[in-house]
């Protein structure tokens, strides 16, 4: 496929929309947000595994540590990379066989899902790299149906090993179109066969490290937990009612955009119909799971990936062409992304926004009072604490050390404690954390003394 000047207007586009955030973020340094601050509290390097989390985004970070220092480029720039990258995974994917004006459309059009917009731009990490992974594989897949080659096995394989690096949810997307393949009596039974064997054997590293690792694999398993006995059927009718409300903040927008764009015209695209079988075969899925699991709590950012399945499906119209409802369309587009850089700068500039600065000083009363070796807290602490460069290390799991200090964190029982304490942490006017801490001295240390 060539590249016309078309498209190169639609990839300068989207890059200079993303170096926009960019310039926003480090114009306007904050403390880091929950997500962010995890990549700084969990160990660095390159691993098989660093947590809850599969380890894609981490490496990416890493990498950008590595090269530019920690800062708040380099905590941003990856997630700007993989953005730009889902959006022109996208275009690219859909324009052989829509044309370019309905990709740039549907490309552009992933800006009226409320997380793709704004909440991957305030907190998001392993999600966005799920999408961009996704996007890939999209775009292999519809390779794929219309030139198979095992060329095309080879992409769409790595595409399905990077996404099943990024996060567990991922591999509805492959499923779905998999599944979607077979339902239509497509003979690419084959390719598909080469292209898990790849991408199954680019993950088999990290998912061999789960299995040896399960507790720190699994640990956010806890978050489907139900909290409270109503039930097993009252359970079910909570869970799908979570499910509906998350589904309509995901797809509302995403819909009344179609709705400007076709009118009462909601005929499927004929080069879409498969893919609008996939969409519908992982949103049965996703239904069945949760009225078979009947999980305790759900974010619209668990469903992501029906979006790269749905949305191009939603806004890929039949002979679409520049007119009325269109421009109107691309109008109102322009006006969500502007209102979205100018929303980020003014959240990220308000007085009362999260500092830096007061980490800053809550690791100078740490060091004056404790004088740790390493900080062992949440995510949002420890992440902060070593963005703010505290004088010791910092983890959110228990570690060995001479002198641990736990906040708000219960130390191994076996552990010595040295001293314990109080304290103020805060965040902004209206936000204060009473925090508990112990310092003490871990078994192993004192086995080898």
């Amino acid at each position: 496929m060539s590249v016309n000047r078309t498209d190169l207007w639609i990839v300068w586009g989207l890059i200079a929309y993303f170096a926009a955030h960019t310039l926003i973020r480090v114009a306007t340094p904050v403390a880091l947000t929950i997500d962010d601050a995890e990549l700084l509290a969990l160990p660095q390097g390159f691993r098989w595994g660093y947590g809850p989390q599969l380890p894609l985004f981490n490496w990416l970070a890493h990498a950008s540590f590595l090269v530019f220092g920690v800062s708040e480029f380099s905590i941003t720039l990856p997630k700007q990379i993989l953005l730009c990258a889902m959006h022109l995974f996208i275009y690219f994917a859909l324009r052989p066989t829509l044309g370019a004006f309905p990709s740039l459309i549907v490309a552009v059009g992933m800006f009226w899902v409320p997380n793709v917009l704004w909440e991957f731009q305030r907190a998001s990490t392993h999600t966005i790299a799920m999408m961009a992974a996704g996007a890939m594989t999209l775009g292999a897949w519809m390779r794929l149906q219309a030139h198979p080659s095992w060329s095309t096995v080879l992409w769409l394989g790595l595409a399905i090993g990077l996404g099943g690096l990024s996060k567990y949810n991922y591999w509805i997307i492959p499923a779905a179109l998999f599944a979607a393949d077979l339902m239509g009596r497509v003979g690419h039974r084959r390719h598909w066969l080469g292209a898990f064997a790849i991408g199954l054997s680019l993950c088999a590293p990290v998912y061999l490290w789960i299995a040896s690792n399960p507790d720190l694999a699994f640990g956010s398993v806890r978050k489907l937990a139900v909290t409270e006995d109503i039930g097993f059927w009252a359970q079910r009718l909570r869970a799908l009612g979570l499910f509906g409300r998350e589904l309509a903040a995901l797809f509302v927008m995403a819909l009344l955009g179609a709705w400007l764009l076709r009118g009462r015209n909601w005929s499927v695209h004929p080069h879409l119909m498969p893919l609008a079988i996939a969409a519908g075969l992982a949103m049965a899925a996703v239904t069945l799971f949760v009225i078979a699991a009947g999980p305790g709590q759900m974010t619209a950012r668990w469903l992501s990936p029906l979006v790269i399945l749905a949305v191009p499906v939603m806004l890929g119209m039949p002979h679409m062409k520049l007119g009325k409802r269109t421009t109107a369309f691309l109008g109102l587009t322009g006006l969500l992304l502007i209102s979205c850089l100018a929303a980020s700068y003014s959240e990220r500039s308000k007085p009362n926004a999260r500092q830096i600065a007061v980490f800053a000083d809550f690791a100078t009363k740490l060091e004056a009072e404790f004088s740790p070796d390493v900080v062992v807290s949440d995510y949002m602490i420890a992440g902060n604490l070593a963005f703010a460069e505290a004088p010791f290390n910092v983890s959110s799991q228990p570690v060995a050390g001479e002198a641990v200090l736990y906040i708000d964190r219960t130390p191994p029982a076996d552990a010595l404690v040295m001293a314990t304490g109080n304290m103020t942490l805060r965040l902004r006017e209206n936000e204060v954390r009473e925090l508990t801490l112990t310092l003490v001295r871990s078994p192993d240390t004192m086995d080898q003394r």
